[in-house]
């Protein structure tokens, strides 16, 4: 899985959890977010990263593959069926 996260201003990094896999749904589930460093004083300018999310499976890859983004505009779930 890959896209492009907006993170907003300079006071935030992204972070990306570990994926998390429901057999009982087989449903991979990955949520990228952002992190606030502590600054007072940030930078209005526009931030974005690309992200490449990798994962592997000793067996079939899971029927539904989920993306929740959790950036700059808010909530963002992109589902796919595989």
């Amino acid at each position: 899985m890959s896209g492009v996260f907006p993170i907003g201003n300079s006071c935030y990094s992204s972070q990306i959890e570990e994926p998390e896999y429901d057999a009982d749904t087989d449903e991979l589930t990955v949520r990228i977010g952002r992190e606030h460093d502590g600054s007072d004083t940030c930078e209005d300018v526009f931030t974005a990263t690309s992200y490449r999310i990798i994962v592997e499976f000793e067996g079939a890859a899971p029927a539904t593959v989920v993306a929740i983004e959790n950036g700059a505009y808010g909530r963002e779930e992109t589902r796919k069926e595989l």
